[in-house]
């Protein structure tokens, strides 16, 4: 994303902010989602595989459109996460992480939390040498959280612009593995969550088209496997073992079962355990 578009995008939150108390619109309930494929122009078929990559707030809706009352909030156990590593893959999947728990619990964390959360994100990207221009943003979101100048609807609204669409615009001074990492951060939360929310539900249908997503899968595996295991941080090579055993799943014939589920449990929280 270009300076010009970033530092737009940080006046129009600017421009959000005001006296009165608008709630945004609320996202009406959605079918469990199947994986479509996206229409994308010739020679970006690079692009299909990350478009599809569900948001948190995605998934959370997806539960409580398949009847699981499960806030995927309440299943967090672990703090902010400390984002300081010498390996950028770590602080890479460690910043994904705080996104994921930032969108799930903005609406009923505390100020003072937020703020905590998006200094975490701020220090990511800078370790991540992400560029000033999305600091702006980030800061510009942090004053306005702390002075109550926005809903919590405005929030989320903004936070998924965010973690949608400014994001995966960062260039990372030319490192196209980052923003993959970041976003597998984000989607093996979420995974870790969903998984522990269907445990037990016996929602098997439900599973199946929340967790058979096998190009979503491949996409983090071309980013993760590609340059070989990062030997400053064991969470590369924990992550490969995880898109496996997700992979498997994936591509599992029958539905998901609870073993299935315990297993996508184990995988992801060993890379959680990690960061």
């Amino acid at each position: 994303m270009s300076r010009t578009a970033l530092i737009a995008l940080a006046l129009a939150f600017s421009a959000c902010s005001g006296t009165a108390e608008v709630e945004a619109p609320t996202t009406p309930p959605v079918d469990v989602p199947e994986v479509v494929e996206p229409v994308v122009a010739d020679g970006d078929a690079e692009a299909a595989p990350a478009a599809l990559v569900p948001s948190p707030s995605e998934t959370q809706r997806a539960v409580e459109a398949a009847g699981i009352e499960v806030a995927l909030a309440t299943l967090i156990s672990h703090p902010t996460l400390a984002i300081a590593s010498d390996s950028e893959d770590q602080v890479a999947v460690s910043t994904g992480v705080v996104v994921a728990d930032l969108l799930l619990t903005a609406k009923a964390s505390t100020n003072e939390q937020l703020i905590t959360q998006i200094d975490a994100i701020a220090l990511g990207m800078k370790t991540l040498d992400a560029g000033s221009d999305i600091d702006s943003v980030l800061m510009d979101l942090k004053t306005r959280i702390a002075s109550d100048s926005m809903t919590r609807g405005e929030l989320v609204s903004e936070l998924e612009l965010l973690s949608g669409a400014i994001i995966p615009e960062l260039e990372f001074n030319g490192r196209a593995r980052i923003v993959p990492l970041i976003q597998a951060g984000s989607w093996l939360e979420a995974t870790n969550l969903l998984a522990r929310a269907l445990k037990g539900t016996g929602q098997a249908g439900a599973a199946d088209a929340l967790l058979k997503q096998p190009e979503v899968v491949e996409y983090f595996q071309k980013y993760a496997m590609e340059h070989g295991v990062d030997v400053a941080a064991p969470v590369t090579e924990t992550l490969v073992k995880a898109l496996e055993t997700l992979g498997e799943v994936a591509h599992k014939d029958g539905s998901i079962t609870d073993e299935d589920l315990e297993h996508v449990i184990e995988s992801t929280q060993a890379v959680l355990s990690l960061l």
